[in-house]
C-alpha cells in the first residue's frame, strides 16, 4: 500500500529498464535517485518487499555502471549489530 507500492514498483521498473538502457536511460538514473533518497533509518524501504526490491535495482544498476565513484559509507548490521 502508498509508498511500498511506489517503492516497489520503481524498483521492478528499475530492474526492467536496465535491460533495454537504449529506451530507458533517461529514466533509469533519476529513478534510482529517488530510491537511495527515500531510504529509512537502519537501511529500509518500509516493508520486506520494498526494501528487498529496492535494493535489487540499486544493485543492478551498480553492476551495470560498476564504473561509477563517490563518497559514501556503507555499514552492514545484522540484528543492531556492526557485522
Amino acid at each position: 500500500m502508498g509508498e511500498n507500492r511506489v517503492i516497489e514498483t520503481t524498483g521492478i521498473a528499475v530492474v526492467a529498464w536496465l535491460h533495454n538502457q537504449s529506451r530507458y536511460s533517461k529514466y533509469i538514473t533519476p529513478a534510482v535517485n529517488w530510491l537511495v533518497s527515500t531510504v529509512k533509518s537502519g537501511g529500509r524501504y518500509g516493508s520486506t518487499q520494498a526494501t528487498i526490491l529496492a535494493l535489487k535495482a540499486i544493485t543492478s544498476y551498480m553492476e551495470r555502471f560498476s564504473g561509477l565513484n563517490g563518497d559514501g559509507e556503507f555499514v552492514l548490521r545484522l540484528n543492531g549489530d556492526v557485522a
